[in-house]
């Protein structure tokens, strides 16, 4: 599936997402992965083409957190999600003219209130509220709070992964309502939501906030952008699928060879490993006509050949 016809794949699940066809969404989503199972490679070759438009990035990136809401409760999937996501929204960013930037961040501002998460640390007993995407960019590490900053440095480690994200999510907020008190209510924006983040950033004043969440927004652009503007490829992370109880998530590349050499036994079909070697006699002239073909053992070749498998065609 080439890249034209991948993107109205993905715009056909984001009209029919606004639409709350799910059975819609669900089925363009398990037709788009078994013609591009490794979501990574398809991403790559939006963010290396330079006629990419805005437009495209933006819709890749409303696409991807559509199926975080599918995403099964695993880490892994999760963050690789974010990770694209943000690689995806970000280029749509610093390629749309300004008039257009507000509704990108109101997208990744709903993208980021899906990450909340909580969980027990192992050798806790207490409960840890953080963020999926803090989590994976290990943003909490990566900012120093400065000395007259005293509330931040309050901040306990079980609550500064949250409310590091409700600070980034306020600065967003601040933005988008002068937006809309200047172009009417373009955007939705839920008030009790934003209470509950001034709740939980009590303590630190507006020129705080938006200091923190500069820095905050700038380390993501460096973990994803390098000196030259160049996005980090995504890597081989492994194949994308939707599972029977539409769940999406990630395979990892060890987990598919692992899976790949289980089918191959199921259906007795001989792999090449060394049990199989000892077990036939093969393995050191494999890839030999004698060996692969003609089916002589390693002592044979040893033996007959004298170590040598093309001396099989001197054979009177």
């Amino acid at each position: 599936m080439n890249k034209v016809v991948s993107l109205s794949f993905v715009k056909e699940i984001i009209k029919n997402h606004l639409n709350g066809d799910e059975k819609n969404v669900l089925n363009n989503i398990l037709y788009l992965f078994e013609y591009n199972s490794d979501l990574g490679e398809l991403l790559n070759s939006f963010l290396k083409d330079i006629e990419t438009t805005w437009e495209e990035m933006k819709d890749l990136g409303c696409f991807l957190s559509i199926l975080y809401d599918y995403a099964i409760d695993d880490y892994l999937t999760q963050s690789k999600l974010i990770d694209y996501a943000t690689k995806c929204m970000l280029k749509s960013f610093m390629l749309s003219p300004i008039k257009e930037k507000h509704g990108i961040a109101y997208e990744y501002n709903n993208l980021i209130k899906k990450t909340y998460h909580q969980y027990v640390m192992q050798g806790d007993t207490k409960t840890t509220y953080s963020s999926i995407l803090i989590d994976h960019y290990e943003l909490e590490w990566k900012y120093e709070p400065e000395d007259d900053m005293s509330i931040i440095h309050s901040w306990g480690q079980r609550t500064i992964g949250l409310r590091y994200t409700c600070l980034m999510q306020r600065y967003l907020f601040t933005h988008i309502q002068c937006f809309n008190k200047i172009n009417g209510k373009t955007f939705f924006i839920d008030d009790d939501y934003i209470k509950k983040c001034d709740y939980n950033l009590q303590g630190i004043t507006k020129k705080e906030l938006k200091k923190v969440a500069r820095k905050m927004f700038a380390n993501i652009f460096l973990e994803v952008v390098d000196d030259q503007k160049n996005f980090y490829p995504i890597g081989n992370d492994g194949i994308w699928e939707l599972t029977r109880d539409n769940k999406i998530r990630l395979i990892e590349i060890n987990e598919v060879m692992d899976l790949a050499e289980q089918s191959y036994r199921n259906n007795n079909i001989e792999i090449f490993d060394e049990e199989n070697d000892k077990y036939n006699g093969l393995g050191s002239y494999v890839g030999s006509y004698a060996q692969d073909e003609m089916g002589y053992s390693d002592d044979d070749i040893d033996t007959v050949f004298d170590g040598d498998p093309d001396a099989y065609w001197n054979i009177d």
